[in-house]
């Protein structure tokens, strides 16, 4: 696993654990710690979850970075367009 993955999932169970509770009802606990709705302090996400959420983390990641140089390598052309047609 990425280390900036263990890094966001580790701090994600962390809010979970710690923040969650003061945000949502405990009509809703079963809804959002599943099978540690009864022991709120011991949540995890399950390596299931951890490797859907590595996968969905490294998607973004790569779809950022293929997304921005794109859109920048588009601007690169233009640039080089009008400095052709400026030449002209």
């Amino acid at each position: 696993m990425c280390t900036f993955c263990f890094v966001t999932i580790s701090s994600s169970e962390d809010v979970v654990r710690n923040t969650l509770t003061d945000l949502i009802s405990e009509s809703e606990y079963e809804e959002y710690y599943g099978i540690f709705k009864k022991n709120i302090s011991k949540f995890k996400f399950l390596d299931g979850h951890k490797k859907q959420l590595t996968a969905a983390i490294e998607y973004s990641r790569t779809s950022v970075i293929r997304t921005n140089w794109g859109s920048r390598l588009s601007e690169l052309m233009e640039v080089r367009i009008k400095q052709n047609n400026q030449k002209s």
